[in-house]
């Protein structure tokens, strides 16, 4: 799991879970309807204010892209607390969902930040200032792209892509072509420029499917998934016969998220054969997805099973089972 893909902040789900006992051959739920989803959200929204102070980082991070995506305002003065916090990882993302929010208290301490040493911290400021309508820092993100620490140039393509101008896609293909990109860079740059929305970079995005690593092709459905043209569509369809469980949940939840419910019946037959007592201990990349992705498909049969896991012994399935819960409780 990858939050914003944030190269230096990839939180990989097994740096924090251990080995997956499976199969629990749990029965399936009692449907759940709209208002019982809301009577969970009180639940969600105190499993994600306490994951936002969290000891743990990797659950710091995904708290605040909650926060964000979910867009819990009330939850924004702690998030922008988290622009002190120890490690960079996490003030970047701060920073990057101060700016997602447009969360203009949070300015001053922005350019604060962008006083700091490091330079992952100062373009995250910069992004932020330049969405809160602080144009003139704009020039940092952009000059960022040709740093020559590859994790600096590959936190700025990001970037880039989520300021969303198609006039910096020629910086980005540059970047994909530069024979000292690393693969973190190049990766990151086919992303940002499918988030553009341009249709010429679908042979590269092609080329992660048939990767011989899981997380590659994980990259290339989201990536499809931002194009979203019928191409790309149907291009996703095909990973649902992919032979890794988080790569078929991956493009299932992409497809959901464009409005086609084709692979409901995979997710619902992963759900129902989740470990039969969840902690972070039994539990796989697969696993969690499965837990945010429900809240792509708003389908009571599906909905049904995040009572269970909100009070699971994992934290981090509580905490994206919370996620489809703020996204559905919308």
């Amino acid at each position: 799991m990858k939050i914003f893909r944030i190269v230096i902040l990839v939180v990989i789900a097994a740096s924090i879970l251990g080995c997956n006992e499976q199969n629990s051959g749990s029965t399936r739920p009692a449907p759940l309807n709209t208002q019982s989803i809301q009577q969970l959200k009180p639940q969600a929204l105190n499993i994600l204010q306490q994951a936002l102070s969290n000891e743990q980082g990797a659950i710091r991070s995904i708290a605040i892209e909650i926060t964000a995506s979910t867009n819990q305002r009330q939850l924004m003065a702690t998030v922008m607390s988290l622009l002190k916090d120890e490690y960079i990882a996490i003030r970047f993302a701060a920073a990057v969902a101060i700016g997602d929010t447009n969360y203009k208290p949070a300015e001053s301490a922005l350019k604060n930040l962008l006083r700091e040493n490091n330079r992952n911290a100062r373009i995250a400021a910069a992004y932020a200032l330049t969405k809160l309508g602080n144009y003139q820092y704009r020039s940092v993100v952009i000059d960022a792209i040709n740093s020559t620490d590859q994790t600096v140039r590959a936190n700025a393509a990001l970037l880039i892509g989520k300021l969303g101008d198609k006039g910096d896609l020629k910086l980005l293909y540059a970047a994909i072509n530069d024979i000292k990109s690393e693969d973190k860079v190049r990766l990151q740059a086919v992303e940002s420029i499918a988030m553009l929305g341009d249709e010429r970079i679908y042979k590269k995005i092609w080329a992660l499917f048939i990767s011989k690593f899981a997380d590659d092709r994980v990259i290339g459905i989201r990536a499809m998934g931002m194009i979203n043209t019928p191409e790309a569509h149907n291009s996703i369809i095909t990973m649902l016969n992919d032979e890794v469980p988080w790569v078929r949940i991956t493009a299932a939840e992409q497809l959901a998220k464009r409005g086609d419910n084709i692979a409901k019946p995979d997710l619902m037959d992963h759900l129902k054969h989740l470990p039969r007592s969840l902690s972070d201990n039994n539990i796989d990349n697969a696993d969690i997805l499965a837990a945010s992705a429900i809240g792509q498909f708003n389908e009571p049969d599906l909905t049904a099973f995040l009572p269970d896991i909100l009070d699971s012994r994992s934290t981090i399935m509580q905490l994206n089972a919370a996620w489809s819960v703020l996204t559905l409780a919308k």
